[in-house]
């Protein structure tokens, strides 16, 4: 069975064990060879107009309450043992990152809750679970002269009654403590697209769909005189569905819009695709939206989705798929990596 790149649980059959104890009670295990995949470009939100820094490697890391006791631990990795740890980090940021750039802090995941910290603010509670999250890390809390610290307490320990996995686990994999996955920071142009959403309706009688469009684009243009007459404002919005089984373009018309430095604006459009290409299990056909923003003849943000066009209706006792009768069938498999857990 095949795993998407940017986890590689399959290397750890083939690399050795690097442990390191915090304390008594705590036990890490990293993976030494392991290597941030960047290929994948669609899920990482990479591209002309878009970057990331990585931040996985060594961290710093100590029990809460004894900065005493500091080791460095390579991240991603997993502890065995509970309790509050201490996991820091210098942010590789220069200053045109911080001036000219939208910037988000993205944790693949970790386990179990954490309050996560700039130079020693909190700017974002993760309540519990393993999910994947990512947040606005805020330029009023970053120097562009010396260092920036991001700190990670981390609190791991379940329970039987609140906690999502349970303490007591039957036929589960093993459950560790850690940040497991990959943590990094994604830099977006300072005027970029956000809180892209893109949803359908198809009629599969009319062989047609239904396309709604919605996001929100930001300014947060600074420069460093008082000088803002300067600052472009007025831009235009380019979306256009690209066919992943032939290439085949669909350009929609530009929405022109002017957005003011420090201001937002939402922006909505219906668009409608006829004879589309459709999705199905044995035919996965799909779209990639590109929605673009122009100054002019410059580009200034491209933001990528996947679209994947369908019906799925149900009754009583069946369900139909693009019009036709459809079974679904399903398997409960929960992967486990040995030592290493889900």
């Amino acid at each position: 069975m095949g795993f998407p790149k940017f986890i590689s649980f399959s290397l750890l059959f083939f690399l050795s064990l690097l442990a390191q104890s915090v304390n008594a009670q705590i036990l890490f295990r990293e993976l030494p060879n392991y290597r941030f995949p960047t290929d994948d470009s669609t899920f990482l939100d990479i591209g002309s107009t878009r970057s990331i820094i990585s931040l996985n490697g060594e961290w710093t890391v100590f029990p809460s309450g004894n900065a005493n006791k500091k080791v460095s631990v390579g991240i991603p990795s997993i502890f065995k043992g509970s309790g509050d740890l201490v996991f820091e980090k210098i942010l590789p940021l220069s200053k045109s990152d911080i001036l000219n750039h939208n910037l988000e802090l993205v944790f693949l995941g970790l386990n179990y809750s954490a309050d996560i910290s700039v130079n020693g603010i909190i700017i974002y509670r993760h309540v519990g679970g393993s999910y994947p999250f990512r947040f606005e890390l805020p330029r009023d809390v970053l120097h562009v002269d010396k260092d920036n610290i991001l700190t990670v307490k981390l609190y791991y320990k379940l329970d039987s009654q609140t906690t999502i996995p349970l303490f007591q686990r039957f036929y589960f994999p093993q459950n560790f403590g850690g940040i497991f996955k990959d943590v990094y920071i994604h830099l977006k142009p300072s005027v970029s697209v956000s809180d892209l959403n893109i949803s359908d309706t198809y009629d599969h009688s009319a062989k047609r769909a239904i396309v709604k469009f919605s996001t929100k684009v930001e300014n947060r243009e600074i420069r460093e005189t008082a000088d803002t007459l300067a600052l472009p404002t007025e831009f235009s919005l380019k979306v256009k569905f690209i066919s992943t089984e032939n290439g085949r373009t669909i350009d929609e018309p530009e929405h022109k819009f002017q957005v003011n430095p420090n201001q937002d604006i939402s922006i909505s459009e219906t668009y409608e695709i006829r004879s589309p290409e459709i999705w199905s299990p044995s035919s996965p056909k799909s779209y990639l939206v590109e929605t673009e923003i122009w100054n002019g003849k410059n580009l200034v943000d491209r933001a990528q989705r996947f679209l994947s066009i369908y019906s799925l209706t149900e009754s009583d006792k069946s369900f139909e798929l693009n019009g036709s009768n459809y079974t679904l069938n399903g398997v409960t498999y929960i992967p486990s990596y040995g030592e290493y857990g889900p």
